[in-house]
């Protein structure tokens, strides 16, 4: 294998890639945000409290009115206490006069979470549930169950109740953070709430509440947009935050190694391993409206390409074990690794499939497989261990920790695949793709048909 002249070039497309916390968290004053209700049995009686005066004997009562937390391992609903103890309220159970618009925690969340096209995406925030962590209660690390292909992430909210321990701990590629809201909140001159919003594909995990009770609010995070014209503004003046450190040096990066001839000269492919997941059904979710709901680095990635006239597809990396070589597909497979493992290559010859065999730069031609759909491909940021298919629906396998039940949709993990012409001709986009609708559990549907049937937890 031969180091390309142009590696420099790719490690500054690399290097300017952002890579800050899947996740944002504050403090905000708690105001008028502190009254609770709720059902303490099925024989109607009611309880109340106020998150801005609540005794203990308040939040005893509020602990018993709860059922016991359950976790999802596979495709089975679990209560095993060893893994998770805490105890949990319905949404039909209870209601909070938390209203996360006028505090202004729903505004911070988006304009923190959404990269990119801000204007042009919006979260919708959907009450999942209340949990009250007790002394000794707990969670194991877990990554929230994907419930609708436009699930985008989790907002959880502490109230000012007195408690040590029950730190939230998130990881996500190697690396840890550590969120305590019992020492965030007593530091507080009056009763505020915490609130974190992370990624919904980042691992996370409750530590043992030590004394007092942590009580919380969480929510469900999904991406909706709804474009009301039939395209974007004429290329290149697609959307985007020019005054971004991370979008202008990437897009200089970017020009700066399509510039070089020696670079694709007939025309390739630039890929890029992504950072994030995200959900979707096995050989039902089409790949494409994925970009719509791109996190982080990853949407970073799309709108820099857009903007330089550039094609961008998500793709599944399968390799064929047979011929030793890599395959790209834009559709979510649904077969066994074994079975397609073994004729990936022959599937990228079906146009059904739109696969191709990849070539990448550096390495010697695939003289063997001469007549086959093959494409030049340059790796920008490596592939992950979760890029290529044997371990792509992780989400979906049995032992698969969630905080419920997986039935139907699991997190894929893929890449993006950049198109780029020959030199001189560089652009490979007409138009940039839309979203004329909104996701739902069987597809997609129009504005008029939207409603807000879907459902997450800490």
């Amino acid at each position: 294998m031969t180091t390309p002249k142009f590696k420099a070039k790719v490690d500054a497309i690399n290097a300017a890639l952002d890579k800050r916390p899947p996740f944002c968290t504050g403090v905000t004053p708690l105001g008028n945000n502190g009254a609770l209700f709720y059902r303490k049995g099925d024989d109607g009686d009611a309880g109340y409290l106020d998150f801005a005066s609540v005794t203990e004997d308040k939040l005893e009562a509020l602990s018993a009115a709860c059922a016991p937390a359950s976790f999802g391992y596979g495709k089975e609903t679990v209560f095993d206490e060893s893994y998770r103890k805490a105890g949990k309220l319905d949404t039909n159970r209870f209601s909070s006069m938390l209203d996360i618009d006028s505090s202004g925690i729903a505004k911070h969340v988006s304009n923190e979470l959404l990269e990119g096209q801000n204007s042009r995406r919006t979260l919708r925030f959907e009450l999942y549930k209340l949990n009250v962590y007790d002394k000794d209660s707990f969670f194991k690390p877990h990554k929230d169950t994907p419930r609708a292909e436009n699930m985008f992430g989790s907002l959880v909210i502490t109230f000012p109740t007195p408690h040590t321990g029950g730190a939230l701990v998130l990881r996500h590629q190697g690396e840890q953070w550590v969120v305590d809201s019992s020492s965030i909140l007593s530091k507080q001159s009056e009763p505020s709430i915490c609130f974190i919003a992370f990624y919904s594909d980042v691992e996370h995990e409750v530590q043992p509440l030590q004394s007092g009770h942590r009580v919380t609010l969480t929510y469900n995070l999904f991406v909706e947009t709804n474009f009301k014209y039939s395209r974007f503004p004429p290329l290149p003046t697609v959307a985007i935050d020019r005054s971004a450190p991370d979008h202008l040096v990437l897009r200089a990066s970017l020009s700066d190694l399509l510039q070089d001839k020696s670079v694709l000269p007939q025309g390739g492919v630039l890929a890029f391993g992504l950072r994030f997941k995200y959900p979707l059904i096995p050989d039902k979710t089409d790949l494409q409206q994925i970009i719509h709901v791109l996190k982080g680095s990853d949407a970073t990635i799309k709108d820099v390409a857009h903007s330089l006239s550039l094609k961008v597809v998500p793709q599944i990396l399968i390799t064929d074990g047979t011929e030793s070589v890599d395959v790209m597909f834009p559709v979510a497979v649904d077969w066994t690794g074994e079975q397609v493992e073994s004729w990936a290559t022959e599937l990228a010859g079906d146009p059904s499939k739109e696969g191709f065999v990849v070539h990448e730069v550096g390495k010697p031609p695939l003289t063997h497989l001469a007549g086959y759909h093959i494409k030049d491909v340059i790796w920008v940021t490596p592939q992950t261990t979760f890029t290529r298919y044997k371990s792509a629906f992780i989400c979906g396998s049995e032992d698969a920790y969630g905080n419920e039940a997986g039935f139907e949709f699991v997190y894929g993990e893929m890449c993006l695949a950049v198109m780029v012409g020959p030199p001189k001709h560089r652009e490979t986009l007409d138009e940039i793709p839309q979203w004329n609708g909104l996701w739902d559990r069987s597809g997609f549907r129009s504005d008029s048909e939207i409603d807000d049937s879907a459902d997450v937890d800490a």
